[in-house]
């Protein structure tokens, strides 16, 4: 059993009437807890002081109610906010070398740190599994440099640190880049003529269809470059 006395990050504070009051870093939240059967005084102040209320549903989950310290305007969940979003994709296939047969289930992970001993001391910054065809594709990539690995992660730590695990890798730095691209299409305009021979009874005596082929061109703003 290990025992976590030196984690300062969390905190239970108070418990009562099924609730549980914690501490996450500078976070206050009170969630649901079934075991907490006692109905004691919530002396503590934190219990007006939250930062997020977990509401059980009676229908199944449940959601957030988010608070500032005070518990009187919603606040912001508990991420910073992006001005940007990663789309970027890394993708490849990852065979054996023995019988260049694929690999189903390994995963597949991306490195800032080049150091070539990060994958024995920092989990992954991005990571996916390859399917049964050993195809993978990394998304939310951002723009940079990174080393690829490929591990058998047994512990599933993402890191490379039991010898009964098995890690490839590529010596290559991987570098995602976007591009603008311009694709041609066609777009057909159909028009149709009707002549009328008479005034009180209408009858289509010719009927002309023209086609004419117009050009149009679509640019995308940003196309994922897969690294093969």
């Amino acid at each position: 059993m290990w025992i976590a006395d030196g984690w300062k990050d969390y905190q239970v504070i108070d418990c009562s009437q099924g609730e549980k009051l914690e501490r996450w870093g500078k976070y206050v939240l009170l969630r649901p807890d079934p075991q907490v059967i006692w109905d004691t005084p919530k002396k503590n102040k934190n219990w007006k002081k939250l930062n997020g209320h977990y509401h059980r549903s009676k229908k199944g989950g449940g959601e957030w109610e988010y608070r500032n310290a005070y518990g009187i305007e919603p606040a912001r969940p508990f991420i910073e906010a992006v001005t940007s979003i990663d789309t970027m994709e890394v993708s490849g296939t990852v065979l054996n070398t023995a019988d260049l047969e694929p690999i189903k289930g390994i995963q597949v992970g991306l490195h800032k740190n080049l150091n070539d001993s990060a994958f024995t001391k920092l989990p992954f910054d991005r990571v996916s599994r390859t399917d049964s065809r050993g195809h993978f594709s990394i998304r939310g990539v951002a723009p940079g440099k990174y080393r690829i690995y490929a591990l058998m992660d047994g512990n599933q730590n993402y890191l490379f640190d039991s010898k009964t695990e098995a890690i490839a890798f590529s010596d290559s730095i991987i570098i995602p880049s976007m591009m603008p691209a311009t694709r041609q299409d066609t777009i057909w305009k159909d028009t149709c003529r009707l002549d009328i021979s008479s005034k009180t009874s209408p009858v289509v005596t010719s009927l002309s269809l023209r086609a004419v082929n117009l050009s149009a061109s679509f640019s995308t703003r940003g196309i994922p470059a897969s690294v093969n």
